[in-house]
């Protein structure tokens, strides 16, 4: 049966049930109740929550809005942080207009991506995804910051790529550096708070598995998504989304098309997110409803 919170009403198409089907039962009751006035499980039941006070639910958690806000926040964010990042010198050389819109599509996916490691319960998180990210962003964190800063590696890119200039530009290298931090601090919480009765498996050192596909398993193995925070799945496919358009963009601009494999590793995560948030989506909004 769907799980209950605290207070709840419910309401039958049935008239076998109680003439008040608006009348709120305390959820010590529910078992007894049901079974006391179900006669086929075909009955349809209909659930409303309410908090505890019998008052409905108030507007600045409703989905709707966390949804309008949440957009704001990161489109709002992410352009202002593109207007006042400098535009690399190989794309204001061919385009300045169309490496400032690059700037903007990078500050947008940094705040989306970046953001969609914050709100989340140590409840229904999947702990060999943390375990995953700390040895991914670590080494993701390590590979834009030698691209980014480091002169002889960008020397022997460029020997390599006919001149080119690698695109790994600033919204790369410090969404990888916060990635490490918060999920360091993920897996701190999750050493301190609530975590029922999981763990991390001993699975999770099998390097051969990538970490998005920890939370996918664990939806499809339980039959429901329930205590994922849908939104972080949202902002993540959004950063995927405009992480490989700036590469792709970049590209464009300097007619240079290698920088997508010379950047492979922000290609390939891009697609990685995208592949792996849409059947987790598809998981919560159709399969399982």
């Amino acid at each position: 049966r769907p799980y209950i919170s605290s207070m709840t009403r419910l309401v039958r198409n049935d008239l076998s049930y109680p003439a008040d089907k608006n009348a709120v039962v305390d959820t010590t009751t529910i078992p007894s109740s049901i079974n006391a006035y179900t006669s086929s499980e075909e009955a349809p039941l209909l659930i409303q929550a309410v908090d505890r006070t019998g008052a409905s639910e108030k507007w600045w958690k409703k989905e709707s809005f966390i949804l309008l806000a949440g957009s704001l926040l990161v489109f709002g964010s992410g352009t202002v942080i593109g207007f006042l990042t400098p535009v690399p010198s190989d794309l204001k050389k061919e385009s300045y207009t169309l490496g400032r819109l690059s700037n903007v599509f990078g500050g947008i996916y940094f705040f989306a991506w970046s953001i969609s490691f914050w709100p989340q319960s140590t409840i229904g998180l999947s702990y060999d995804y943390q375990v995953y990210n700390i040895i991914g962003y670590t080494a993701y964190s390590i590979f834009n910051s030698l691209f980014f800063w480091s002169g002889p590696v960008q020397r022997e890119y460029e020997r390599h790529h006919h001149g080119h200039k690698n695109q790994v530009q600033a919204s790369d290298v410090f969404f990888a550096l916060h990635g490490v931090a918060v999920t360091i601090l993920i897996c701190i919480q999750i050493m301190i708070y609530e975590r029922g009765s999981q763990r991390v498996s001993i699975f999770c050192w099998d390097l051969t598995q990538r970490s998005t596909s920890t939370d996918t398993f664990c939806g499809f193995h339980s039959k429901s998504t329930q205590g994922m925070n849908i939104h972080n799945f949202l902002l993540d496919f959004l950063g995927g989304v405009l992480s490989i358009t700036q590469l792709t963009m970049d590209s464009a601009i300097t007619h240079d098309w290698s920088a997508i494999s010379g950047d492979a590793a922000k290609f390939g995560l891009g697609v990685i997110a995208m592949v792996f948030d849409t059947m987790i989506l598809f998981q919560h909004y159709i399969l399982y409803n």
